[in-house]
């Protein structure tokens, strides 16, 4: 991990830098707290500054849904084909993604997040970054992104497929849309040892082992899920969703070599 130098009430600072994508280190740590509106901030990071939250833990919050709010307000070109359009899609959502990622929180030694009202992250934090031994530079959004792992992980995620929970991990792809599963789960499947195995011929859930069926989750709390806007893509993106989809169906019900 890279280390970062700043200057904060005159006094030097230092602390490593993490970022679970690659993000690389930022070069430019400006302190923020309460007092900073969502315009100044979505400002100075499209300066190229990184923000470095000060203030109240549920302030930070509602300041990352609002730069959300302000990046999901660009609407997609209209004359692009499908193939543009994906990409311009593509290039959005990492734009959109590099904007949140400008506000970073600090985690001190033994994961503790020293922010008026902030939770305690010890337990998430050492699950996905294992023990951290020096003070450390975290985005917040990824930070979001932990705690609601941990979330996803007590609470586990029920796949109708197989008639149970199961309890990713961070980082684990979690199927919380299933219909891929149910696909694979009604495709019939190869003959094995000339027997054509089927979900109906597979041993029932009892008699999984223990380990298999997965351990009971711990006492669940509401999750703790990071800010997004109205929906779980943001309202710009369904607006990309339609225009993509709109190309595809113009794609295919016009005959070849007429122009729309």
């Amino acid at each position: 991990m890279s280390t970062i130098s700043w200057t904060e009430n005159g006094t030097p600072r230092t602390a490593r830098w993490h970022s679970e994508n690659g993000t690389p280190p930022p070069e430019q740590i400006e302190i923020v707290d309460d007092t900073a509106t969502a315009n100044f901030a979505l400002r100075r990071i499209r300066s190229g500054a990184t923000l470095l939250w000060r203030g109240d833990y549920h302030n930070a919050r509602q300041l990352l849904t609002a730069i959300g709010r302000r990046a999901d307000r660009r609407v997609p070109p209209a004359n692009l084909d499908i193939s543009r359009l994906f990409h311009a899609h593509r290039s959005e959502r990492a734009a959109r993604s590099r904007l949140l990622g400008g506000v970073v929180v600090l985690l001190e030694p033994g994961h503790r997040l020293g922010l008026r009202r902030a939770p305690d992250v010890s337990v998430a934090c050492r699950e996905a970054y294992g023990e951290l031994q020096e003070p450390t530079l975290v985005s917040l959004s990824e930070l979001l992104g932990v705690l609601s792992a941990r979330q996803w992980q007590e609470r586990g995620v029920h796949i109708p497929a197989l008639d149970a929970r199961i309890h990713p991990r961070h980082s684990v792809f979690s199927p919380v849309r299933s219909e891929y599963v149910d696909l694979v789960a009604q495709a019939p499947m190869p003959e094995v040892d000339g027997e054509r195995w089927s979900s109906t011929s597979a041993p029932a859930r009892e008699s999984w082992p223990r380990s298999s069926r997965g351990a009971a989750p711990p006492a669940w709390s509401p999750p703790i899920s990071t800010p997004a806007p109205s929906n779980a893509h943001g309202t710009t993106s369904s607006v990309w969703a339609t225009r993509i989809a709109s190309r595809c169906s113009k794609r295919i019900s016009t005959p070849r070599g007429v122009r729309t």
